[in-house]
């Protein structure tokens, strides 16, 4: 008899997030990483006078998040819910950005 390892995030056979809690949570904490690298780069930054304090681009705070969501968007097949979804995500993040533009 094999023991089965319990992992975090839950993932299926083909390796897709098997829980929307599980994939919102590694988000959520890819986010606060990254915020807080975004905030450590931008004190370091200022502290040796490259740059003015708070001038560090936001984008560096969602990559892990991208990432994790891309990942699991690429372990789905082909088909007509992985082109809605990835319709759904674009106008959103267009609304998003002009939103807060």
């Amino acid at each position: 008899m094999t023991e089965q390892q319990s992992s975090f995030p839950r993932r299926d056979a083909e390796g897709r997030i098997r829980f929307l809690g599980d994939l919102l949570g590694i988000s959520l904490a890819g986010w606060v990483i990254g915020v807080l690298a975004l905030v450590l780069f931008d004190w370091a930054f200022s502290s040796f006078g490259a740059n003015g304090a708070g001038r560090a681009n936001g984008w560096l705070s969602v990559i892990l998040p991208v990432w994790l969501f891309w990942e699991d968007f690429r372990a789905w097949e082909f088909g007509a819910a992985r082109v809605m979804a990835g319709l759904v995500a674009a106008a959103v993040a267009v609304v998003v950005g002009l939103l807060v533009a």
